[in-house]
């Protein structure tokens, strides 16, 4: 310690003086001593600070004047420079390694974005936050370095995320398209070819000119039906429809399906039983998707149905769900057919529905799926078929 060093130079100091004193004057040993040992007297003091002062020596001599101070005094300089300079070369090391070491790391992540930009996105740089630590970055831990790491992560994982829901969206329109097209391909080859026989035959009677006419209005509206019906199809499974949430009155919904469909009801003389709870409650959805969605189940219903049949409506709900079940007794879907009853233009029986285009299914499915809700169905082949609609309470 300094101190220490400067208390045995006093020390020192003061043995010198009292060993050049008594060397000299010996029979004054006792007093000589006792200055040194004990604390002088006010009166002593004052009258050796006036006897030095003949030579010009007093409480305020500079200390370079002091021949103890000014050694002590450069020797602690000089002491101080050296830890001084030793502390600073430290922490310029410390620096130049830590300034290294962000250079590295942010190099890294320049070579990272690189191979984002180039299309790699499978990505995942040292960070905190991911709990991904790198030995070779000491500091990434902690910090901006660690933040940025994550960001570019997430940026690697978004763009990823991005150009996948592209890739889907394109091979969607690309599936739409070609469906739309091959769909479309046959009634306008029909159009085609009755519109040019009613064109080259002048002398057509009338009531085939008329029948001709008939057929070609049946294709136009098969046509209309269907692409109206895809676009609607694309709109949902592209999410570009907002789906709306009220109060939707179950019975009023039914009957509201059931007068637009009333043609075909007498037409196969179905009777249609509605079995509900007491005290019905709302359904909490988009009344209007909802109706298109249950008119495609129930007409499918009314077309499979045998004549003279009936088909069940029940309507239940309890503190998890609201359940709406459409059964028909009819001819039935076989059992290896009916994971496939919701695919888009699946036609499982061309001989019982030759012009069915098979879509309405797969758009009902769609529609309840985007309102929060599930569809699947029950059958025995040649007896019945059930639709169960189900919304979570929690929707």
């Amino acid at each position: 310690m300094k101190f220490d060093n400067l208390n045995e130079l006093i020390i020192k100091e003061n043995v010198a003086i009292v060993g050049k004193v008594l060397s000299k004057v010996p029979e004054m040993e006792d007093e000589i001593v006792n200055i040194i040992t004990k604390t002088p007297t006010e009166k002593e003091f004052k009258f050796g600070k006036e006897l030095l002062k003949k030579y010009n020596y007093s409480t305020h001599i500079n200390y370079n004047s002091n021949i103890l101070l000014k050694n002590y005094i450069n020797n602690f300089q000089r002491d101080n420079v050296i830890c001084i300079t030793i502390l600073f070369l430290i922490i310029i090391l410390f620096i130049s390694f830590d300034f290294k070491n962000i250079y590295l790391s942010f190099r890294k992540f320049s070579d990272s974005i690189q191979k984002i930009i180039d299309g790699n996105y499978n990505l995942s740089l040292p960070n905190s936050r991911d709990g991904n630590y790198n030995l070779s970055l000491p500091n990434s831990r902690d910090g901006e370095i660690s933040i940025l790491g994550h960001n570019i992560n997430q940026l690697s994982y978004r763009l990823k995320s991005t150009i996948n829901d592209l890739q889907k969206d394109k091979n969607f329109l690309k599936n739409i398209v070609s469906d739309i097209s091959h769909q479309l391909k046959t009634p306008l080859t029909s159009l085609i070819i009755m519109n040019e026989i009613l064109t080259n035959n002048h002398e057509m009677k009338l009531n085939n000119r008329l029948d001709f006419l008939e057929k070609t209005k049946n294709q136009l509206e098969r046509m209309e039906w269907l692409v109206v019906s895809l676009l609607k199809y694309a709109r949902i499974e592209a999410k570009t429809i907002v789906f709306k949430k009220e109060k939707v009155d179950f019975l009023e919904l039914i009957e509201s399906i059931l007068n637009s469909l009333d043609f075909l009801i007498k037409e196969k003389n179905i009777k249609i039983d509605i079995d509900t709870v007491e005290n019905i409650p709302y359904l909490e959805c988009d009344n209007a998707w909802l109706k298109e969605a249950l008119i495609n189940i129930v007409k499918n219903a009314i077309e499979h149905s045998y004549e003279n049949s009936k088909i069940n409506i029940k309507f239940e709900s309890n503190s998890l769900f609201k359940r709406i079940y459409i059964k028909d007794f009819g001819d039935g879907i076989a059992q290896k057919d009916i994971p496939y009853i919701f695919d888009r233009f699946k036609k499982i029986n061309n001989k019982l529905k030759p012009n069915s285009i098979g879509i309405g299914l797969s758009l009902s499915k769609a529609i309840i799926n985007g309102i929060d809700g599930e569809i699947y169905v029950n059958s025995e082949l040649n007896k019945e078929t059930c639709f169960v609609i189900t919304f979570s309470n929690s929707n």
